[in-house]
């Protein structure tokens, strides 16, 4: 399966959340810096989706995520808060608030 993902045949992304070390229930996994993981994709991964997600959080506890042939977009602290309860909070509505990025030159 992982030879699959390589390929790109399907696709499996990581969304890497810095919640201060907080996991939540919702969440698939931890790497080995306490980052909560949540996996998108993982309908599409078949039959060997058990073991192939295993794996792919394994290699997230080991610090070894370079080595998934996944997709990974890792959030900083105040993003992944606020994703965090876009996601599974209980607030009706959510604003989110920062400053600008630099306009390319």
């Amino acid at each position: 399966m992982l030879e699959r993902l390589a390929a790109g045949a399907t696709v499996l992304l990581v969304l890497v959340l810095d919640l201060l070390g907080v996991r939540p229930g919702w969440a698939d996994g931890q790497d080995a810096e306490g980052h909560a993981l949540l996996l998108v994709g993982r309908q599409q991964l078949g039959p060997d989706a058990e073991a192939t997600i295993a794996e792919v959080l394994a290699e997230f506890e080991r610090g070894e995520p370079a080595r998934s042939a996944v997709h990974v977009i890792a959030y900083k602290p105040k993003a992944s808060v606020a994703l965090a309860e876009i996601v599974a909070g209980d607030s009706a509505e959510v604003l989110v608030d920062g400053p600008a990025a630099p306009a390319k030159p």
